[in-house]
């Protein structure tokens, strides 16, 4: 859920695909990058932006392959159940902790994102339940249905999935979201950029966040937001790199493997899913431009925390913005 007034952190990636692509950016050489503020805001202050390139090393070979058919629409896994065990967001992509399959819980504050880092294999996809308590007064969620944003974003920065409200009233305020499986040529699919985006192994960032009491009046400090996370289908072969795509941060590591299984619960599935086994009325883009290439793929992944007008109100009736 997205709600206008609200500051969200933001990342996104462009790219240059030389089969699909247009013929402009089917040659070899020097490409110039710009990120560019849009006009509109009222706020005077600078912005702070996160810029990452990364280079996919050439494929050799193997299973470039898209998805299975009908993958990407069939119906969302289950979400696991149990205890939820503790677990502290990071303020952003590079301090993200690792999850695995499992329920997890939260403390965060109205107005914070946490984000956390959920490694994928070829051929698995990512399911995430946010939810929250509901309301002690009623029980009712229509005061909460838009106090919970959930993105999935991909090893690249690019935004993968958003949540979608899930809950009725008398039930836990929720948002979800599932991806599609992770695939080598979803990169040329035209079935949308949700698909697009899952084109890479390796680690995946889920950012939660918790919009400020203006929007929810019962959210007027820190609540606990349990987060039910599966990693669904088993791993498949993928291509063949000419080098190590994880020194460039694609792919998954035996530290990456090890680390899911240690911050997993217990669930149907194996934590890397072996059987066992999307002005005050909008919130600013920034985005990052790079290249990908058949054999090289340069991506450009760039977090930018936006401010909105009304942040120094905000900050004087709730405290200072927390600093990223």
């Amino acid at each position: 859920i997205e709600t206008s007034g609200v500051a969200y952190p933001l990342a996104d990636y462009a790219s240059r695909q030389l089969q699909s692509g247009p013929a402009s950016c089917h040659q070899a050489g020097r490409y110039g990058v710009t990120v560019e503020r849009q006009t509109g805001s009222q706020d005077p202050e600078r912005w702070p932006v996160e810029l990452r390139l990364m280079v996919e090393p050439p494929v050799k070979g193997g299973a470039t392959g898209a998805a299975p058919e009908g993958s990407s629409g069939t119906p969302s896994p289950e979400p696991p159940d149990g205890t939820a065990r503790p677990r502290s967001g990071g303020r952003g992509f590079t301090d993200a902790p690792t999850l695995g399959t499992g329920v997890w819980q939260d403390e965060i504050t109205p107005g914070e994102t946490h984000f956390y880092r959920v490694p994928l294999d070829w051929g698995q996809r990512l399911s995430a339940v946010a939810e929250l308590p509901a309301d002690d007064k009623d029980q009712s969620t229509r005061l909460l249905d838009r106090a919970l944003a959930v993105h999935a974003y991909n090893p690249a920065r690019g935004l993968a999935k958003r949540g979608t409200a899930a809950a009725q009233d008398g039930e836990s305020p929720r948002t979800e979201l599932t991806t599609a499986p992770v695939a080598y040529g979803n990169r040329y699919a035209n079935t949308g950029s949700a698909v697009r985006a899952m084109s890479f192994s390796g680690g995946y960032f889920l950012a939660v966040t918790l919009n400020p009491p203006q929007l929810a009046p019962h959210l007027n400090s820190s609540v606990p937001v349990v987060l039910r996370v599966r990693i669904a289908g088993a791993a498949r072969s993928g291509p063949t790199y000419d080098k190590d795509p994880a020194e460039a941060g694609f792919g998954l590591t035996a530290a990456d493997r090890r680390a899911a299984k240690q911050h997993a619960v217990a669930a149907d599935d194996d934590p890397m899913g072996v059987p066992a086994d999307d002005s005050e009325k909008a919130v600013l883009r920034v985005v990052g431009y790079a290249g990908i290439g058949t054999g090289t793929a340069l991506v450009l992944g760039l977090g930018a925390w936006t401010l909105i007008a009304r942040r120094r109100a905000s900050a004087e009736r709730h405290g200072p913005p927390p600093a990223w």
